[in-house]
């Protein structure tokens, strides 16, 4: 399934000619915590597809074993 944010903001930018890049983090699951190494592990990619308008994974559960 869709993260709920990603479900959201892509249904509001449908019927944009030109969407921006996304990807979809989900995280959270059973419980799990979402710490900060694996925020600055989003925020790098992010960074990185910002400059090159490359994304290697659209999809991605974090955190989980």
């Amino acid at each position: 399934g869709m993260g709920p944010l990603y479900a959201e903001i892509s249904g509001a930018l449908i019927n944009l000619k030109k969407k921006p890049l996304m990807i979809n983090k989900i995280y959270g699951l059973g419980g799990r915590d979402y710490l900060p190494d694996q925020a600055e592990q989003v925020l790098n990619e992010l960074i990185e597809i910002a400059e090159t308008g490359n994304i290697r994974i659209t999809k991605e559960y974090i955190g989980l074993r």
